[in-house]
């Protein structure tokens, strides 16, 4: 195994590790900036981290079955329709579907 991927891995894992730490920081903003309750904020940051899983895992059986460019070219579709459909949340219904949207693309 080649150590520069090894070197990658970690870094990527540390980096991870942060941005999961700052989901508690994001709470209180989350709360305040949307009109949600605690529980509300967190389902949608625990709903963005299945999604976030989720999504990985079934990205590994799609690299096996399909070239690069057709994938990519997939995920840059649904980031743009993501991005758009960002303007119709209006309702928390469409703010989970969002936040699994999101996490999915992360």
């Amino acid at each position: 195994m080649a150590w520069s991927f090894i070197i990658a891995g970690f870094l990527l894992l540390l980096t991870g590790s942060y941005l999961d730490n700052l989901r508690g920081i994001l709470l209180p903003v989350l709360t305040r900036l949307f009109l949600l309750s605690y529980g509300e904020s967190s389902l949608m940051l625990v709903v963005g981290n299945f999604a976030s899983l989720l999504f990985t895992f079934l990205l590994i059986p799609v690299t096996q079955r399909w070239r690069e460019r057709p994938i990519v070219t997939g995920i840059c579709g649904l980031t743009l329709l993501t991005v758009l459909f960002a303007l119709r949340v209006q309702s928390f219904g469409a703010l989970l579907i969002f936040s699994v949207l999101i996490g999915g693309l992360v």
